[in-house]
């Protein structure tokens, strides 16, 4: 069935733009629905109001004008207003007064800051991170959002047995199978730990000797 309009477009045009009544004023006058309305307005082009408009038309209480008026009779903006109203800002609980105070004072407060924390290795570049017991019970295992970026895309291609050990002797794998060392490992330095270095921690002669095939296998090609 075809729709067919209910209402007269004189009747909406006297409403809407002679007496300036909103869409939602006409349809309790006419007992229906508000997009009712609006769906008569759109099949006689009557243009809608903006936003613009409808505030400009709005009626607001009189509370809303004269506490307008009161504030706006204030006195000019001198030194000592602007550190009354600074004073009024901070003595407030409600407001965040973004400040060093502030800040350190959140910092000294927040329960998770004074909380033990302990090292976990990136499992995509291998960086350290200090991190609350919580945060590892969550299974927090990159550093930063590219970090876990890249070890989705990595985890998604490749499996952890098709890359293969880094030959610098750490015991950790490569990130990729046509890498040869884990980022920031080198064969001749071995690898950085906290403040020392550490070298074929964790492996066995006999892996030890197969890595250093590898590495020599590599260098002759």
């Amino acid at each position: 069935m075809i729709w067919q309009p209910k209402f007269k477009k004189d009747e909406l045009e006297c409403f809407y733009l002679e007496k300036k009544l909103s869409t939602r004023k006409i349809a309790k006058i006419f007992k229906c629905s508000q997009t009712y309305i609006v769906r008569h307005m759109h099949h006689y082009d009557i243009p809608l109001r903006t936003i613009s408009e409808t505030n400009k038309i709005r009626k607001m209480p009189k509370s809303y004008y004269e506490k307008k008026s009161v504030f706006m009779k204030k006195l000019p903006r001198t030194k000592e207003w602007n550190e009354n109203i600074r004073k009024a800002l901070t003595n407030n609980p409600n407001t965040h007064w973004k400040s060093e105070k502030h800040r350190k004072h959140m910092i000294e407060n927040n329960p998770s800051h004074k909380l033990p924390r302990s090292i976990i290795y990136c499992r995509a570049c291998c960086k350290e991170i200090k991190c609350t017991l919580n945060e590892i019970r969550n299974g927090r295992q990159y550093c930063n959002t590219e970090c876990t970026h890249d070890g989705s895309i990595l985890l998604s291609h490749y499996s952890v047995k098709d890359c293969p050990m880094c030959e610098c002797g750490c015991g950790n794998r490569v990130r990729l199978p046509k890498h040869r060392f884990v980022h920031g490992h080198s064969n001749n330095d071995g690898f950085k730990h906290l403040n020392g270095v550490v070298w074929n921690k964790g492996l066995t002669k006999e892996t030890n000797a197969s890595l250093k095939r590898m590495s020599d296998n590599r260098r002759r090609a």
